[in-house]
């Protein structure tokens, strides 16, 4: 679980940076709508009056709630009316964006910020990891990305699947129980309709050989993280990168959890000249014989602010960025089993004088290879 935050997060953004590099480069950045995180399935229903509210004149009646079902909220004044949801199609979830008071977060370069929601049910023990010297996993990533791109009222739509083959190993137990911990990109490729001939080679020459170590303490809490080789782009990446690595693994809470247990985790982020305040959101759902299942929800929040993105200047004017997904880890081999993401970002710019819209959805699957 910690190495998805740790690992995981870190590459998405690399290889979504090498994509960039390897498209055209003279297309400005991008920029969205509103973020609609997954539907919370758990979400309790109650059966209420199956009523039609009149409509006021020139207004759509506000349709009756079916057994079982809630009734549609009336749209408030200047608001549309919430859609009604095609046959087969799930209706929309109302997604909680408000992101928490900037003091709560910490500040950028310090630790992420935890704190327990429920410790769960059942017989309760604190979650630690126990790595073992020379434990080693073989991993495949495949990143599918639809991209929408609005820049002076023409739409650009864009479509890649990223592969990238990685090899993790804890490459040392210290005295303290902490781990020092090795990721590899054994091979890495890409494809994307438009691409020049060659631009899935230079993908995998920017990227193959790149190697992220960093050491993690029990509860999962990295530091002294570092990023070398690859091309030349990820060695101009490896700074910028250093400080989220190490914010992004999201320790295991102090106290004792049992199956259930919730906690959350705040942190801040500065990558590649953008400043993001990240929550997330853990649930336990299964622990036996050392390995076990977490959900994981986060969201992303960034100030307006300039950027300086591999030379690239841009002004950010609101980002909202909200994922979900699962996990799967074993505690003595601190990195990640597998995993399944469904990330969506929305972004406003202003790239070379002009506003650009970019909305992003990545679904992002991690399984073992031989």
């Amino acid at each position: 679980m910690k190495m998805l935050s740790s690992w995981l997060v870190p590459m998405v953004t690399v290889a979504l940076l090498g994509a960039g590099a390897c498209g055209k480069k003279e297309e400005p950045a991008p920029a969205p709508e509103k973020v609609e995180a997954p539907a919370n399935p758990e979400k309790g229903t109650e059966a209420k009056a199956n009523e039609e509210k009149a409509a006021e004149p020139g207004e759509e009646p506000v349709k009756a709630a079916e057994p079982g079902e809630e009734p549609a909220k009336a749209a408030e004044p200047g608001e549309e009316p919430a859609k009604a949801a095609e046959p087969g199609e799930e209706p929309a979830a109302a997604v909680d964006t408000a992101a928490p008071a900037a003091d709560q977060f910490p500040a950028f370069g310090e630790a992420a910020k935890l704190k327990l929601l429920t410790d769960g049910t059942g017989e309760k023990a604190p979650l630690r990891w126990k790595p073992v010297a020379e434990a080693s996993e073989k991993l495949a990533m495949v990143m599918d990305t639809d991209m929408a791109i609005n820049v002076a009222g023409q739409a650009m739509p864009m479509k890649m699947t990223m592969k990238m083959d990685m090899d993790g190993k804890v490459t040392e137990v210290k005295e303290d129980g902490s781990a020092v911990v090795q990721m590899v990109v054994a091979d890495a490729s890409m494809e994307m309709p438009g691409v020049p001939a060659g631009g899935g080679d230079m993908f995998r020459d920017m990227l193959k050989g790149l190697t992220i170590e960093a050491t993690m303490d029990p509860r999962g809490v990295t530091s002294n993280t570092s990023v070398k080789g690859g091309g030349d782009m990820a060695a101009k990446l490896a700074e910028s990168m250093n400080q989220s690595l190490d914010q992004m693994s999201i320790p295991f809470p102090e106290e004792p959890v049992g199956i259930g247990a919730k906690w959350q985790a705040l942190t801040s982020q500065e990558t590649n000249g953008m400043k993001v305040r990240m929550v997330a959101t853990y649930e336990l759902v299964s622990l036996a014989d050392g390995k076990g299942k977490v959900t994981m929800t986060i969201q992303q929040f960034a100030d307006p602010q300039q950027m300086d993105m591999n030379g690239v200047k841009a002004d950010l004017k609101s980002l909202k960025s909200a994922g979900a997904g699962t996990m799967e880890f074993e505690l003595g081999k601190p990195m990640l089993m597998k995993a399944d993401m469904t990330l969506k970002m929305d972004a406003a710019l202003g790239v070379m004088g002009q506003a650009a819209d970019m909305k992003v959805t990545a679904k992002v699957s991690m399984q073992p290879r031989e």
